[in-house]
């Protein structure tokens, strides 16, 4: 039994690791998969069973709390992206309180593209680059590490695949990029007009956003119950 207890909770641990936050939720997950496992060891039938789970990752598909979340409605990513973005807003205000102090018309726009803007001086030239890393790379890697950055986590979201596990860095980061198409990146948000409540990038990254409240239970596996008979 010391053996399937180890082979238990290494493979449980595998599985957790490719679970989406909050850490409650993989916690409950993790136990969830874990009590599976030992009532399949207990009935003799842990190798039957893990072979029919597959990898870790396979289980973890069939075990996370995100699998069956809702997703998150237009107004609560909207505000979550609005305080996520704070550095680029205030570089966006105050490129056009610079321009209006110098009598220049006001030139700038939301998101403000990374070029040429009359009386922009240092705030085009570091101010727009190092809001748009933060927006982009670092909350990219904030959202594969944790499932969530600032604004997400306050709202209760989280950044998940399509089959609720974590994402990838590669796929946080780019489901970002339209940031740097200056204002056309709202051209991302249009699904949203005619009822989908994923973007373009989201498609195409294949990542989704999902409401974390409401899903503190890990749902029943279907097919795969408890007790092994």
């Amino acid at each position: 039994m010391s053996d399937d207890r180890h082979r238990i909770e290494d493979y449980a641990q595998a599985a957790a690791r490719c679970l989406p936050g909050p850490a409650r939720h993989k916690t409950r997950s993790k136990a969830e998969l874990a009590a599976h496992l030992y009532d399949a060891a207990e009935a003799g039938e842990l190798a039957e069973v893990l072979q029919r789970l597959g990898s870790p990752r396979s289980a973890a598909a069939l075990f996370t709390w995100a699998r069956t979340a809702p997703l998150a409605s237009m107004s609560r990513r909207l505000r979550a992206a609005l305080i996520d973005l704070l550095p680029l807003i205030g570089v966006t205000i105050a490129l056009a309180v610079r321009q209006a102090g110098k009598g220049l018309a006001i030139q700038v726009s939301f998101p403000p593209p990374n070029a040429y803007h009359p009386g922009g001086g240092i705030l085009q030239a570091v101010g727009i680059p190092l809001a748009l890393t933060w927006s982009i790379l670092v909350l990219g890697i904030l959202e594969s590490r944790t499932g969530s950055t600032p604004g997400k986590r306050l709202l209760g979201l989280t950044v998940v695949t399509e089959t609720g596990l974590r994402a990838p860095p590669g796929a946080c980061v780019a489901r970002r990029l339209s940031l740097l198409a200056g204002p056309f990146a709202w051209l991302d948000w249009l699904p949203q007009f005619w009822g989908e409540r994923r973007r373009f990038l989201d498609r195409l990254t294949r990542t989704k956003v999902v409401a974390q409240r409401g899903q503190d239970s890990p749902q029943a596996v279907p097919g795969y119950p408890r007790a092994v008979t």
